[in-house]
């Protein structure tokens, strides 16, 4: 696995440890407002991601279907043509 990856992966789990240790650690108003802005970030970074993923598989499933779809077809005409030839 690539460094790259790794962080990729971690970010919004360190931006919700980052955001729980400054609300627990903090009794400023501004550091409670930056926990809170971190937890959103990593809210709305799990969010993202998800519906990328998600978005990116349903693309998938369709371009499997329309491949089985395609090949069926294809199936069905050389079976057609080897009867005539």
């Amino acid at each position: 696995m690539d460094r790259n990856d790794f962080l990729y992966d971690a970010l919004p789990y360190l931006y919700t440890i980052g955001g729980v240790l400054a609300l627990l650690m903090s009794s400023e108003t501004i550091g409670r407002i930056s926990a809170l802005l971190l937890i959103s970030a990593a809210m709305l970074v799990f969010h993202l991601r998800l519906l990328y993923r998600t978005e990116r598989a349903t693309k998938a499933e369709m371009r499997l279907t329309a491949t089985a779809k395609v090949l069926a077809e294809t199936r069905t005409a050389l079976m057609k043509y080897a009867r005539t030839a």
